[in-house]
């Protein structure tokens, strides 16, 4: 799952409209749906602040290895490092 795709289901699970996160961006709505639809070249800094809107840590769109659920979108970094360092255990 790229990035983008994290993104919408993020913003869905927090029942928020792209219009919302696009004018916490300070963009139009349509330049936000690019980033859902193609956010694997968006710069970090773009995501760390989509992050903030989101209320997520920037991880959990980054790294595809961590589930996107109701349970993990309300974790922080070193809840997120430990749920994915548990699913590696043997």
């Amino acid at each position: 799952m790229i990035y983008g795709q994290r993104i919408k289901v993020i913003r869905e699970l927090r029942k928020l409209k792209q219009s919302y996160v696009a004018m916490k961006l300070g963009i139009k709505q349509q330049a936000y749906s690019y980033y859902e639809l193609n956010a694997s070249d968006k710069k970090l800094k773009h995501l760390v602040e989509v992050a903030k809107i989101l209320e997520v840590d920037v991880c959990l769109i980054v790294c595809s290895e961590i589930p996107i659920n109701t349970f993990t979108i309300d974790l922080k970094f070193k809840d997120l490092a430990f749920e994915y360092l548990n699913k590696f255990k043997a």
